[in-house]
């Protein structure tokens, strides 16, 4: 799922913007901005282009970038490259989900089954 707050902090620190001067740029308050990043408030269209303005970004790349963890960037030609990744990356976490679900009801029936046999016992 695409995170606006996580993609603003990307693109903010891939330009050596301070949250402080973000805000500033954006005429709000740090603690506003803030906000918008850790996703304890939904950002406006308006604030996303003035957003987008100051750093001189297209709403295209703001969207369609995937940004790497050592900040280098991943570009997309086709929306439909991005959604088909996207989809390849939620089945991937999905599976990782369900074989983690899988052992721990192994751990789970194994611990009762203990508890079982020493109640047995006693």
């Amino acid at each position: 799922m695409f995170n606006t707050g996580e993609r603003m902090k990307q693109m903010r620190k891939m330009h050596h913007v301070t949250q402080d001067e973000m805000a500033a740029l954006l005429g709000i308050g740090k603690r506003a901005y803030q906000n918008y990043e850790y996703n304890h408030a939904t950002v406006t269209v308006n604030v996303l282009l003035k957003f987008l303005d100051a750093l001189k970004i297209s709403a295209d790349d703001f969207l369609m970038r995937n940004i790497r963890k050592d900040g280098t960037a991943e570009h997309y030609k086709n929306p439909l490259d991005r959604i088909s990744d996207l989809i390849y990356q939620i089945e991937k976490d999905e599976l990782k989900l369900h074989l983690e679900i899988r052992e721990l009801r192994k751990e789970l029936m194994y611990a009762t089954s203990n508890d079982r046999e020493k109640e047995d016992n006693d």
